[in-house]
């Protein structure tokens, strides 16, 4: 859907919403702009939302030192990853995005959780709605 995908779909759940709902946001947020921002605004007014940031463990962390071939299935490059300040770069670029993504939404109520790829989904929310393992 392009860049304006996320800020659509949160539009659309705005009109869809009841009043009094607990919803679940499950993304990576990339893409949320100020239109998305705006509507979460308003859907935060009358609901309880929690957002849970979804993440690939290699966009938190570089692959294992060395040489790795990169391709988008038309371009290919070689991709270093043995550089310290590059990793340490590469690792707090992560957690700023995170972090700014926390920023905007916490003062507005809503929680931010982060959920690795490698993770069960099932055990998370248990975990984080008190129930058992």
């Amino acid at each position: 859907r392009g860049a304006a995908g996320i800020d659509q779909a949160i539009e659309e759940l705005r009109r869809v919403t009841r009043p009094g709902s607990n919803l679940f946001m499950i993304s990576d947020f990339q893409g949320l702009g100020n239109e998305g921002l705006k509507h979460l605004y308003l859907l935060s007014k009358h609901n309880d939302i929690s957002a849970v940031r979804i993440y690939d463990p290699l966009e938190e962390h570089l692959p294992p030192g060395g040489a790795y071939s990169i391709t988008n299935g038309e371009q290919r490059f070689m991709m270093h990853t043995g550089d310290r300040a590059l990793r340490k770069r590469y690792q707090q670029r992560f957690a700023q995005q995170g972090d700014t993504l926390a920023n905007l939404l916490e003062p507005m109520g809503i929680p931010v959780m982060a959920l690795a790829t490698t993770e069960s989904p099932l055990r998370y929310f248990r975990k984080m709605l008190g129930g058992n393992k």
